[in-house]
């Protein structure tokens, strides 16, 4: 009887957990933002809302390092002021504007940025990398960046890898006025040869003066800043 009773609680038991069900549930931003990333898409925003006071030209501008220097030839982006005026369009053009469609009609100031994005996304290629510089929707600019591949040692007949990560920098200095504040560092991994493979492992954020000990491992790097000039009206 006992056992009878056993087998009859195992039976009810396999019951109910067959019983359970796989339900679908709608993918959220969460999800999203990890396929991107699977795929090859980062992006990284900076708030420039602190700037809206006056009116700057705003850069960015991408330096080159390998093996531990700085190969001078920088690569720079013209976006654009951070705040669009209404005495910049045509005066004829002026009176069609409406209030409602600006961004403080106080100031006369039509839009302004208030965020700059970095994003990283495929180039289709493995010896590029494709960047895009976003002014708030009012400048957009776009870059093609060389890699520079990867081997094991003893091992350059092989297929190069080429790997690059990005790391922020730590943006614990004020902003000042055409002074080159660097905000990412995107690198190649490098290969350890005490562990056989290639890392990218070390501080989450770089110091600014590039002195974080990661820097030094990172064969070829780029860095990507920004530089903000008082406009001069």
């Amino acid at each position: 009887m006992r056992r009878l009773l056993s087998i009859a609680c195992a039976l009810l038991l396999s019951s109910a957990a067959f019983g359970q069900q796989v339900r679908s549930r709608e993918a959220g931003l969460d999800e999203l933002r990890m396929l991107l990333e699977q795929t090859g898409y980062k992006a990284f925003g900076f708030d420039l809302r602190e700037f809206l006071a006056d009116r700057y030209d705003v850069t960015v501008r991408v330096k080159e390092y390998a093996d531990g220097r700085d190969l001078e030839c920088d690569r720079v982006f013209y976006l654009r002021s951070n705040k669009l005026m209404l005495t910049d369009f045509p005066a004829e053009s002026r009176d069609g504007i409406r209030p409602d469609e600006m961004a403080d009609p106080t100031t006369g100031t039509y839009r302004q940025a208030e965020r700059l994005t970095v994003g990283f996304y495929p180039s289709g290629a493995d010896s590029l990398a494709s960047v895009v510089f976003d002014l708030a929707g009012m400048a957009t600019s776009r870059a093609q960046l060389p890699l520079r591949g990867l081997a094991r040692p003893g091992a350059e007949e092989r297929t190069p890898l080429y790997r690059y990560l990005v790391r922020p920098f730590r943006l614990d200095a004020p902003l000042g006025e055409g002074r080159f504040v660097p905000l990412l560092l995107f690198g190649s991994m490098w290969y350890d040869a005490r562990s056989g493979s290639f890392r990218f492992c070390g501080e989450r954020e770089i110091a600014p003066d590039l002195s974080s000990e990661i820097v030094g491992r990172v064969p070829h790097f780029f860095v990507i800043g920004l530089e903000l000039t008082r406009r001069q009206e």
